[in-house]
């Protein structure tokens, strides 16, 4: 048995896994919205280390993009992160690739954070409030500038905690939904490329 267990956690990570169209990454890609990997598996590996499940998913786009999703759960503490990249194999320039995000929805009414603000002028100053509409940028290129990118939400009978795992200039938004919140974290700077 594990150390703490978190049995939602789990489960969320369980329901990715089983269908990974339902992790909660967005982009597009020659004009289309895409959420989660709907595309064909090239390469899939599991594997358990320690209090942690790591996998390593590959999917072929088209004959010029291939994506990576390393998807790591983190059993004995119920943690869930996981990385994305894209890589053009092929001999030629691949569609535009725009706007990749987290975009992520979490049920609980009477949402409130809680946080630091950054080592800037905040100096690490602590805010708490409730949830309505949360927008946090960090352009500087220093990514704990003026806030920090780690976000404690206390929402219906529990809680998530949020991290931004990019160094450089990173933006995020959670707005309250009535009976939870959504999430949403990507790059500060507008990403067009191919």
């Amino acid at each position: 048995m594990y150390k703490y267990g978190n049995t939602k956690a789990d489960m969320r990570y369980e329901e990715w896994i089983s269908d990974l169209k339902k992790v909660p990454f967005k982009f597009s890609y020659a004009g289309k919205d895409y959420c989660g990997f709907p595309f064909p598996l090239k390469y899939k590996k599991i594997d358990r280390i320690d209090e942690k499940e790591v996998g390593r998913y590959e999917f072929t786009v088209d004959d010029t993009l291939e994506v990576t999703l390393l998807l790591t759960h983190y059993y004995d503490y119920g943690a869930t992160e996981f990385t994305v990249w894209f890589e053009n194999v092929g001999d030629k320039n691949s569609e535009i690739i725009e706007d990749p995000r987290m975009d992520m929805r979490f049920e609980g009414e009477n949402a409130y954070i809680r946080g630091i603000k950054g080592d800037h002028q905040n100096q690490y100053a602590a805010y708490e409030k409730p949830l309505t509409t949360e927008y946090v940028e960090s352009k500087q290129g220093r990514a704990t500038h003026f806030y920090f990118p780690y976000f404690n939400v206390e929402h219906g009978d529990g809680g998530t905690i949020l991290v931004i795992g990019w160094a450089g200039r990173w933006e995020t938004m959670m707005e309250n939904t009535g009976d939870g919140f959504r999430y949403i974290a990507r790059y500060a700077m507008p990403i067009k490329t191919y």
